[in-house]
């Protein structure tokens, strides 16, 4: 059995690996409701996404080599609380973007990439409830569930063009 560290390690790259993958979404221009463009709404999103995916990552990078062996319980809590902050800056950020109104031609790309990125954040949480319950198994396996088959579309080249943040997907 791999000892604390091993595992602690991967834990965290499963956990930058799940957030990564949250850290955009997308779809295009045209005028929505309040504040600018579609595309200039949704990269300020992905600029506020990007930003909470890169706090989390830090978060976790500094536990690494903080914990001993016999210490399973105590790093499992050090890393919940990156976790569990990231969930709820996410579920945030998400209801913004669910808010967006994107033209119909993005309308479809626009309605997967939140069911996408909403089941990513979802299982970022049910993982951080299995760890917080001491179930690092668990965690691992919410978190890789959830990067596999997750239905993102590739951006369309416009929305590239006109939302850079969000160039990362």
């Amino acid at each position: 059995m791999p000892d604390l560290r091993t595992r602690t390690a991967s834990l965290l790259v499963i956990a930058v690996a799940a957030a990564g993958v949250t850290g955009c979404g997308g779809s295009d221009e045209k005028k929505s409701d309040g504040g600018g463009s579609y595309s200039q709404q949704l990269n300020s999103f992905c600029k506020d996404a990007n930003a909470s995916v890169s706090k989390l990552q830090t978060d976790l990078v500094a536990l690494q080599g903080k914990f001993k062996p016999s210490q399973t319980k105590e790093a499992s809590k050090a890393v919940e609380k990156p976790l569990k902050d990231y969930v709820s800056a996410s579920r945030d950020q998400l209801s913004e973007l669910e808010g967006l109104k994107p033209p119909s031609e993005y309308r479809s790309f626009h309605d997967k990439t939140v069911k996408a990125l909403s089941a990513v954040v979802d299982a970022i949480d049910e993982g951080t409830g299995k760890l917080a319950s001491g179930d690092a198994a668990g965690f691992q396996k919410a978190l890789a569930g959830s990067l596999q088959g997750i239905g993102l579309e590739k951006m369309p080249a416009s929305l590239k063009k006109d939302a850079p943040a969000c160039g990362t997907v």
